[in-house]
């Protein structure tokens, strides 16, 4: 049986019908780490495309199952009259106009959580996130906008940043406690086509310190996460020890990145920000994270083509 692509397009609830035909291939990216995600979809025939900035509902999957991926703009679309097809572009409705715009904003005493809250109000989106502990006594966003301050926070609490589905979505990435939070998926090489793994030679640091001089009290303060060596050691200007934390906890996450990476192929269910553990064949590689799925539903079935990193 040769496998059919699916999708279902919806505009204010009313299914568009007429993009319901025949579908030529589907290319989702699904991303962590800022980038944007993709979607484009081939038809094989020409038609009334919707209108650019359209906000659609969309579902896509194989053979009449459908998955609900989120709302979306159309971006571009495109035909090929010759060949009697025709594509549209859309992006993630999240990444509007408005969360590019540049703005100037001081927040005093307010946690990282409620930052994000406001920002979400300002955009009409909702909220998830794993730091609800983090407070700043002053958090400045200049001539900066709402996604590249988010972008920057993400990098300094050491987690990753996306939107999706018209949520604002904070998740560590070290490899402390929190990490146990994100979901994990098992997969051994019967369940993958091929697979790619580069091992880094690098230094893995067990611990860290950091260390600041306190103004108020004349004192030399420092804070420790984790146990063992190598020891990471940095110093800096901190606002207090949940500041000196944050920054200690995204500098270990750097310096030990990358020592793993990698990437497969597989038709297996499988998403973008999710631990990945592999059976090698009685040897486990464990908490490996997808960044990137790249998936394409064609007539040749529903596969992925996933990037990960340690």
């Amino acid at each position: 049986m040769v496998d059919k692509p699916s999708i279902q397009i919806s505009k204010d609830g009313k299914e568009l019908t007429h993009l319901n035909g025949e579908i030529v291939s589907i290319d989702y990216i699904d991303s962590i780490d800022n980038e944007v995600d993709g979607l484009t979809i081939k038809f094989a025939f020409s038609f009334d495309p919707p209108l650019f900035d359209d906000k659609l509902d969309v579902s896509i999957g194989l053979n009449g199952i459908l998955e609900y991926i989120g709302k979306w703009y159309v971006s571009g679309n495109s035909e090929q009259p010759k060949e009697g097809t025709a594509e549209i572009k859309l992006t993630p409705v999240a990444f509007s106009k408005a969360i590019k715009e540049r703005r100037s904003i001081t927040y005093n005493n307010i946690t990282l959580d409620n930052i994000l809250q406001n920002i979400a109000k300002r955009h009409g989106l909702k909220v998830s996130n794993d730091d609800k502990k983090s407070r700043y006594i002053t958090k400045s966003q200049t001539n900066e906008s709402d996604l590249a301050f988010m972008k920057r926070i993400a990098s300094e609490i050491g987690a990753t940043f996306s939107i999706k589905n018209e949520t604002i979505i904070f998740k560590y990435k070290s490899l402390s406690e929190q990490r146990s939070e994100l979901p994990t998926i098992s997969l051994d090489l019967s369940q993958v086509e091929s697979i790619s793994i580069e091992r880094v030679n690098k230094t893995i640091y067990q611990s860290g310190i950091a260390k600041w001089h306190d103004t108020k009290s004349n004192q030399t303060k420092q804070v420790q996460i984790g146990k063992g060596e190598p020891v990471l050691q940095i110093e800096g200007s901190y606002q207090n020890e949940a500041d000196a934390l944050q920054k200690l906890q995204a500098e270990l996450q750097k310096e030990n990145s990358g020592s793993i990476r990698g990437s497969l192929s597989t038709t297996e269910p499988i998403i973008a920000g999710a631990l990945l553990t592999i059976d090698l064949g009685g040897r486990e590689e464990k908490e490996l994270q997808i960044t990137e799925v790249k998936r394409t539903i064609s007539s040749s079935g529903d596969n992925k083509h996933v990037t990960f990193s340690k």
